[in-house]
């Protein structure tokens, strides 16, 4: 492997990486514009319960519903989403990723334990999720 293959493999990596924080970080601050983002044009979001969202739109409005079910709180601060062991694959422009998230919440509760598994590609605008997928375990 080339000195540019290997520097453009480490500059993905820290790309995805910097990808999955965003999205930890949009969804605990209630930025649901920027999180939405963090998906391809078609990107799609899957959850246990029947929960499943292909496209911005559906993904802003995806948001939306678990709020008003009480899935999610409203207010930024109120809970907290946690990733851990992100393991990452690439394969040219695309890639695959999984992780462990945390859900807890204000008060003092673990609500959630799940994992993601993640199918990533680059865009013009950088690595963006094409599907993200959370079951939950605990």
């Amino acid at each position: 492997m080339s000195v540019e293959e290997r520097l453009r493999r480490l500059e993905d990596l820290e790309a995805i990486r910097a990808l999955i924080a965003s999205y930890r970080r949009a969804l605990d601050e209630k930025d649901f514009e920027a999180y939405a983002e963090l998906f391809g044009d078609d990107g799609e979001f899957i959850a246990d319960g029947g929960v499943h969202a292909r496209g911005r739109e559906e993904i802003l409005a995806m948001l939306a519903d678990l709020q008003s079910k009480g899935a999610l709180t409203v207010t930024a601060g109120d809970d907290r989403h946690l990733v851990a062991n992100t393991e990452i694959t690439l394969n040219g422009d695309t890639a695959t990723s999984h992780s462990t998230w945390v859900y807890i919440t204000r008060a003092d509760k673990l609500e959630m334990v799940g994992r993601y598994i993640d199918t990533l590609r680059r865009t013009p605008d950088g690595w963006r999720f094409a599907k993200r997928e959370a079951p939950r375990d605990i």
